[in-house]
């Protein structure tokens, strides 16, 4: 009995040492990617003064929508986890969006969608359904962000081509999302590939009317990015002819890209660099760099805010 006791206390010991040896690891790569951002926006400052004047009311303005955007997405979040029958308080909602939310900063995909599955098992929801959740959602990310994306998609391909892409991709969406057993199946399978044996099975089917609303809402979370990026371009260039539209596609369709090439943590760089190839003929070029340079930044911020306040949310839950 003895023995027993002692070994797994030996092995609270060493669990306890391998999370705080791999928060560390964590926190020092987010700090030198932190500290390569603000160096390289540092070296570049000087095309600030490109600019005789800025718009410190824009700049309120951006501050104020930057904040507001990313609570909004905590409610988001809730209403897109409460559509599968998981009921969760908005708290819990903005800390399992924002205590892992540094984690997308490490090298490498999934992190914080996996940091996310770990923080919503704490109250209540068993991994294979908050694995399905995560999916889903990022599922309905792309595809309301290709939807936003259709105006830059008319300047850049053919227009045969871009109904093509709608009409496919709502298509596939659709299927998924309607056919939910077919999609718990796929799921496994790729649960399987990452040798996770559990299956899963959808607990409480999603109504099409449900589907509708998120599709809205992650619309609407598209475009208010669009319109933070249009005004730090605005806040710059105020004679931009940048349209609310362009901004929007741009923003998202170069966020999407960053998503989904495996090599860039967060998109870092790639979405900078869409944005700077997709726009450069239609923003003045100094304006263009600090804005795409500026936003990111003041986004890394935010999330750094957010995430030190979960943490005091932590501290009250009293969480493990």
């Amino acid at each position: 009995m003895f023995d027993q006791l002692s070994k797994l206390q030996n092995n609270l010991r060493s669990n306890r040492k391998v999370r705080i040896a791999f928060s560390t690891i964590r926190l020092v790569i987010f700090t030198i990617t932190l500290f390569l951002i603000v160096r390289y926006f540092l070296t570049n400052v000087a095309r600030f003064y490109a600019f005789p004047t800025i718009n410190f009311f824009l700049v309120s303005l951006f501050f104020i929508m930057l904040i507001l955007i990313q609570i909004i997405y905590s409610l988001f979040w809730k209403i897109f986890v409460d559509g599968f029958g998981r009921k969760i308080s908005f708290r819990n909602a903005f800390f399992s969006t924002y205590y892992p939310v540094l984690t997308k900063y490490l090298p490498g995909k999934g992190w914080f969608q996996l940091d996310r599955i770990y923080a919503l098992k704490k109250f209540g929801i068993e991994p294979s359904t908050g694995l399905t959740i995560n999916i889903l959602e990022q599922i309905i990310v792309i595809y309301t962000g290709l939807l936003v994306s259709m105006p830059l998609f008319f300047k850049i391909v053919h227009p045969l081509y871009v109904v093509l892409i709608l009409v496919t991709a709502t298509i596939l969406m659709f299927y998924l999302l309607l056919h939910q057993d077919s999609f718990a199946k796929m799921i496994t399978r790729v649960g399987r590939f990452f040798k996770m044996s559990k299956s899963v099975i959808f607990t409480y089917k999603i109504r099409p009317k449900t589907i509708f609303l998120f599709i809205f809402l992650y619309t609407t979370n598209w475009i208010l990015w669009g319109l933070i990026f249009k005004l730090s371009i605005s806040i710059l260039d105020e004679t931009n002819s940048l349209s609310i539209g362009m901004s929007t596609g741009a923003f998202s369709f170069s966020s999407i890209l960053g998503f989904i090439i495996p090599v860039a943590p967060a998109g870092l760089g790639i979405r900078e660099g869409a944005l700077l190839v997709f726009l450069e003929k239609q923003v003045n070029p100094a304006a263009l760099f600090n804005a795409t340079i500026g936003i990111r930044l003041c986004t890394i911020i935010g999330e750094v805010l957010m995430f030190l306040i979960a943490l005091c949310l932590k501290a009250r839950m009293k969480i493990d």
